[in-house]
């Protein structure tokens, strides 16, 4: 999992890159239900048009070319070194948890299970990856309520 060298394309990077498991919630016991969010891209063709602004932070699905490595084949945004590195413990955490069944590879913070705990653990894969938790929980629960 070499790191090789960012392309400079004047495009702010992705990270950091919050991954977290199923809304805590549903691991601690509420009742079930599910919220999402839905997108679409609109392209505007008049060229006199304002340009919209660059994008920032990450969009969906960015976490696939973190996970499978793929950073070098971005051409949209200028990734860092800091980038290759959030790759880096992605992949670290994913591939242990293929070989054995937990996330936790040697010299990561540990990856705990939700268990029902509340508040529920969540793991922040960033620069400085870390384990903290949940702060929303109130956000999950009214989702509940309103869905």
């Amino acid at each position: 999992m070499g790191r090789p060298a960012p392309p400079d394309r004047g495009r702010q990077a992705r990270v950091p890159l919050l991954l977290q498991p199923p809304p805590a919630h549903h691991a601690a016991g509420s009742r079930g239900g599910t919220a999402g969010l839905a997108g679409g891209i609109v392209k505007n063709t008049n060229p006199a048009a304002p340009k919209a602004p660059l994008a920032r932070g990450a969009v969906h699905s960015a976490e696939i070319e973190y996970a499978l490595g793929n950073l070098v084949t971005n051409k949209i945004f200028a990734l860092t070194p800091d980038d290759y590195k959030v790759s880096e413990t992605m992949q670290a955490y994913f591939a242990n948890f293929v070989k054995t069944g937990t996330p936790n590879p040697p010299g990561l913070p540990n990856w705990a299970p939700i268990n029902r705990v509340v508040p529920a653990p969540v793991m922040h894969l960033d620069v400085n990856t870390r384990l903290e938790p949940e702060q929303h929980r109130d956000r999950y629960l009214l989702l509940d309520q309103i869905f």
